[in-house]
């Protein structure tokens, strides 16, 4: 009860400020439905990191809140159609990683606990006391793993789709690879390859408008779009994997980190695995309602 009525006090400053800025009709705001969208900052190890919050609606119960970790180089956008569907429950809480989406840029890369540390420091600003379950995609899975083992009794499930768990040789090769900053060239053609990443969904059903979407939060965070990648590339997860104690619901895509999924899951106790053939690439853009329905039931069990 406490965490609700906290969450509800700063939903309703945060409406309060924005109405008072824009002159928008608060009425409006309140009728939004199923649920609210608010967005604001807080302070964070590296400065100031961007959040959004799905609030549930008025006069229902909410279930644990749910906290989101974006893949790297997205952002908080990247769940924003999946917040409104777990919203309808429930609060949900995206955070924007230090230096992507709108959060303040670290000077140096940060290791994945220290990205955990962070997103934990977030739900102190914004007083949330009591266990949250955690979703994170991709490179989010690490950062909610870290939580989990950092601060356990802050944690109650984890929900991991598409964990990047590699080892030895191919950490190595994948390190070499992304962690390192993007070259910036007078002619633009540094954005040929991030748009050719993004548009690479077109073939599965993305709208060219979520394919600009994803395009912008990757030129958002450049030149430093692999900053991300120096922590997943030399997190040591054959280590830190089986202290995992919460329930965790792993979740492959066929097409997407199938294997490393399936060895992390191997290796975590008090896990289960789901393989995701429905949608084997970009579920978060073309297969919110399965993907929610999925994660609810896991959380509600």
């Amino acid at each position: 009860m406490k965490t609700t009525v906290l969450f509800a006090a700063i939903f309703i400053c945060g409406l309060l400020v924005a109405c008072e800025s824009t002159n928008v009709d608060r009425s409006a705001l309140q009728d939004q439905a199923p649920a609210t969208m608010q967005r604001l900052f807080v302070q964070g190890d590296y400065g100031q990191v961007h959040i959004r919050i799905a609030s549930p609606p008025q006069g229902s119960a909410p279930k644990p809140p749910l906290v989101l970790l974006h893949p790297s180089p997205y952002s908080s956008t990247f769940y924003i159609d999946f917040m409104q569907d777990m919203s309808q429950d429930r609060y949900v809480i995206a955070i924007d990683t230090p230096g992507f989406g709108d959060s303040d840029r670290p000077q140096a890369p940060p290791s994945i606990e220290d990205y955990a540390r962070n997103a934990l420091r977030v739900l102190t600003a914004l007083d949330v006391d009591t266990p949250v379950d955690v979703l994170g995609y991709h490179t989010g899975t690490l950062i909610a793993i870290e939580m989990a083992l950092n601060e356990p009794e802050r944690v109650r499930r984890l929900v991991l789709p598409g964990v990047p768990f590699l080892t030895g040789e191919e950490q190595k090769a994948a390190f070499d690879q992304y962690a390192k900053p993007d070259v910036l060239e007078a002619s633009g053609s540094h954005h040929d390859s991030k748009w050719a990443f993004v548009s690479a969904g077109l073939q599965y059903g993305i709208s060219l408008e979520q394919a600009q979407e994803h395009f912008a939060d990757m030129v958002q965070a450049m030149p430093e779009s692999g900053h991300a990648y120096y922590g997943v590339f030399t997190y040591p997860g054959e280590v830190r994997l089986p202290k995992l104690a919460q329930t965790s619901l792993f979740i492959a895509p066929t097409g997407s980190l199938l294997a490393e999924t399936k060895t992390a899951q191997a290796l975590t106790p008090n896990s289960e695995l789901i393989i995701l053939s429905q949608y084997p690439h970009n579920v978060f853009d073309l297969g919110v309602p399965f993907i929610a329905d999925l994660t609810r039931r896991f959380l509600d069990e």
